[in-house]
Protein backbone atom coordinates (compact mmCIF):
# COMPACT_ATOMS: atom_id res chain seq x y z
CA UNK A 1 0.00 0.00 0.00
CA UNK A 2 1.18 3.47 -1.13
CA UNK A 3 -0.33 6.51 0.52
CA UNK A 4 0.63 10.25 0.18
CA UNK A 5 1.30 11.38 4.07
CA UNK A 6 -0.44 14.98 3.04
CA UNK A 7 -3.38 14.88 4.92
CA UNK A 8 -4.72 17.14 2.13
CA UNK A 9 -4.57 14.38 -0.46
CA UNK A 10 -4.60 10.98 1.07
CA UNK A 11 -7.54 9.56 3.74
CA UNK A 12 -7.29 6.16 5.96
CA UNK A 13 -8.25 2.73 5.57
CA UNK A 14 -10.31 0.59 7.91
CA UNK A 15 -10.25 -2.92 8.21
CA UNK A 16 -13.29 -4.83 10.28
CA UNK A 17 -11.74 -7.18 12.76
CA UNK A 18 -14.20 -9.24 14.83
CA UNK A 19 -14.06 -11.95 17.46
CA UNK A 20 -12.03 -9.72 19.73
CA UNK A 21 -12.07 -9.74 23.67
CA UNK A 22 -12.75 -6.14 25.05
CA UNK A 23 -10.06 -5.34 26.84
CA UNK A 24 -7.34 -7.48 25.55
CA UNK A 25 -4.60 -5.85 24.37
CA UNK A 26 -3.59 -7.70 20.50
CA UNK A 27 0.28 -7.75 19.17
CA UNK A 28 -0.23 -5.63 15.07
CA UNK A 29 2.91 -6.51 12.93
CA UNK A 30 3.44 -4.69 9.50
CA UNK A 31 6.76 -3.18 7.29
CA UNK A 32 6.71 0.53 6.60
CA UNK A 33 8.90 2.06 4.43
CA UNK A 34 8.82 6.18 2.89
CA UNK A 35 9.77 7.74 0.48
CA UNK A 36 10.29 11.92 -1.33
CA UNK A 37 9.09 12.71 -4.43
CA UNK A 38 12.05 14.17 -6.61
CA UNK A 39 12.47 18.14 -7.46
CA UNK A 40 9.57 19.38 -4.44
CA UNK A 41 10.54 20.27 -1.20
CA UNK A 42 13.37 22.72 -2.12
CA UNK A 43 16.09 19.90 -0.29
CA UNK A 44 14.12 19.43 3.06
CA UNK A 45 13.63 16.06 4.17
CA UNK A 46 10.38 15.05 5.34
CA UNK A 47 9.33 12.83 8.13
CA UNK A 48 6.28 10.03 7.62
CA UNK A 49 4.50 7.31 10.07
CA UNK A 50 1.82 5.80 10.59
CA UNK A 51 -0.72 6.66 13.01
CA UNK A 52 -2.54 3.03 13.37
CA UNK A 53 -6.08 2.78 15.62
CA UNK A 54 -8.04 0.03 17.15
CA UNK A 55 -11.69 0.88 17.51
CA UNK A 56 -15.27 1.36 17.07
CA UNK A 57 -15.11 4.10 14.80
CA UNK A 58 -12.15 4.45 11.90
CA UNK A 59 -9.66 7.48 11.90
CA UNK A 60 -10.01 10.84 10.80
CA UNK A 61 -8.10 14.11 10.33
CA UNK A 62 -8.63 17.85 10.40
CA UNK A 63 -6.55 19.93 7.38
CA UNK A 64 -4.89 22.86 9.28
CA UNK A 65 -6.47 22.69 12.28
CA UNK A 66 -3.55 22.33 14.77
CA UNK A 67 -0.15 24.96 15.48
CA UNK A 68 1.58 26.79 12.51
CA UNK A 69 4.23 24.83 11.49
CA UNK A 70 7.22 27.15 11.86
CA UNK A 71 9.88 24.66 9.59
CA UNK A 72 7.59 23.91 6.91
CA UNK A 73 4.85 26.97 7.16
CA UNK A 74 1.33 26.69 6.53
CA UNK A 75 -0.11 24.96 9.49
CA UNK A 76 -0.49 21.27 10.97
CA UNK A 77 -3.16 18.70 10.69
CA UNK A 78 -4.85 16.66 13.51
CA UNK A 79 -5.36 13.30 13.91
CA UNK A 80 -8.30 11.19 16.01
CA UNK A 81 -10.65 8.69 16.42
CA UNK A 82 -14.18 9.71 17.27
CA UNK A 83 -13.88 6.22 19.73
CA UNK A 84 -13.38 7.57 23.32
CA UNK A 85 -12.00 3.93 23.58
CA UNK A 86 -10.30 3.64 20.83
CA UNK A 87 -6.61 2.99 21.09
CA UNK A 88 -4.04 4.98 18.76
CA UNK A 89 -0.88 4.04 17.92
CA UNK A 90 2.07 5.63 15.87
CA UNK A 91 4.62 4.11 14.02
CA UNK A 92 8.23 4.96 14.92
CA UNK A 93 9.22 8.01 12.60
CA UNK A 94 11.07 7.96 9.50
CA UNK A 95 13.14 10.93 7.89
CA UNK A 96 13.49 10.62 4.74
CA UNK A 97 16.34 13.09 2.93
CA UNK A 98 14.98 15.34 -0.25
CA UNK A 99 14.35 13.27 -2.98
CA UNK A 100 15.24 9.90 -1.09
CA UNK A 101 13.87 7.21 0.79
CA UNK A 102 13.49 5.52 3.54
CA UNK A 103 14.38 1.58 3.65
CA UNK A 104 11.76 -0.74 4.81
CA UNK A 105 11.64 -1.00 8.64
CA UNK A 106 10.07 -3.99 10.89
CA UNK A 107 6.78 -2.47 13.14
CA UNK A 108 5.20 -3.70 15.94
CA UNK A 109 2.09 -2.00 18.09
CA UNK A 110 -0.24 -3.15 20.59
CA UNK A 111 -3.49 -2.20 20.22
CA UNK A 112 -6.53 -2.49 22.62
CA UNK A 113 -9.67 -3.79 21.71
CA UNK A 114 -13.30 -2.01 23.05
CA UNK A 115 -15.50 -4.32 21.51
CA UNK A 116 -16.00 -7.43 20.05
CA UNK A 117 -16.30 -5.90 16.46
CA UNK A 118 -13.62 -3.25 16.24
CA UNK A 119 -11.88 -1.27 13.12
CA UNK A 120 -8.36 -1.42 12.75
CA UNK A 121 -7.41 2.04 10.67
CA UNK A 122 -4.32 3.11 9.02
CA UNK A 123 -3.79 6.93 8.41
CA UNK A 124 -0.17 7.95 6.55
CA UNK A 125 1.38 11.30 8.89
CA UNK A 126 3.79 13.05 6.82
CA UNK A 127 5.30 16.28 8.40
CA UNK A 128 3.34 15.87 11.42
CA UNK A 129 -0.06 16.57 9.01
CA UNK A 130 1.14 19.65 7.58
CA UNK A 131 -0.08 20.27 4.49
CA UNK A 132 2.83 21.83 2.26
CA UNK A 133 2.88 20.20 -0.56
CA UNK A 134 6.38 18.58 0.41
CA UNK A 135 5.48 15.27 -0.87
CA UNK A 136 6.28 12.21 1.50
CA UNK A 137 4.88 9.04 0.30
CA UNK A 138 4.24 6.22 2.55
CA UNK A 139 4.48 2.71 2.20
CA UNK A 140 3.00 -0.51 4.16
CA UNK A 141 3.23 -3.83 3.52
CA UNK A 142 2.67 -7.46 5.45
CA UNK A 143 0.02 -6.81 7.84
CA UNK A 144 0.17 -9.65 9.89
CA UNK A 145 -2.44 -9.93 12.55
CA UNK A 146 -2.07 -13.30 14.11
CA UNK A 147 -3.01 -12.18 17.36
CA UNK A 148 -5.92 -10.27 16.55
CA UNK A 149 -7.28 -13.66 14.98
CA UNK A 150 -9.06 -15.05 17.78
CA UNK A 151 -11.07 -18.53 17.92
CA UNK A 152 -14.07 -17.95 19.58
CA UNK A 153 -14.92 -20.46 22.25
CA UNK A 154 -17.76 -23.10 20.78
CA UNK A 155 -14.97 -23.38 17.94
CA UNK A 156 -12.47 -24.54 20.87
CA UNK A 157 -15.07 -26.76 22.70
CA UNK A 158 -15.38 -28.51 19.52
CA UNK A 159 -12.05 -28.64 18.39
CA UNK A 160 -11.40 -30.34 22.00
CA UNK A 161 -14.45 -32.50 21.31
CA UNK A 162 -12.87 -33.86 17.86
CA UNK A 163 -10.02 -34.63 19.50
CA UNK A 164 -11.22 -36.34 22.34
CA UNK A 165 -12.89 -38.54 19.61
CA UNK A 166 -9.74 -39.19 17.67
CA UNK A 167 -8.13 -40.39 20.65
CA UNK A 168 -10.55 -43.13 21.42
CA UNK A 169 -10.70 -43.95 17.91
CA UNK A 170 -6.74 -44.68 18.21
CA UNK A 171 -7.63 -46.86 22.08
CA UNK A 172 -9.86 -48.90 20.02
CA UNK A 173 -8.01 -49.49 17.13
CA UNK A 174 -4.75 -50.23 19.66
CA UNK A 175 -7.25 -52.64 21.94
CA UNK A 176 -8.47 -54.37 19.13
CA UNK A 177 -4.67 -54.71 16.91
CA UNK A 178 -3.62 -56.09 20.38
CA UNK A 179 -6.77 -58.61 21.00
CA UNK A 180 -5.89 -60.29 17.22
CA UNK A 181 -2.20 -61.41 18.33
Amino acid sequence: MEADGNPSFESGFNYTVTGLTPGQTYTLSFYQAASQQTGFANGLNTTEQWIVSLGTDGMSFCNGCGAADAYYGGHDSTYSNADAGGDVEVSPLMTTPSGGTTPWQSVTVNLKADAATDLLSFLAWGDNGNTVNLPPIVFLTGVDTPNLLVPEPAALSLFGVGLLGLGGIMLRRRAKAGAAV
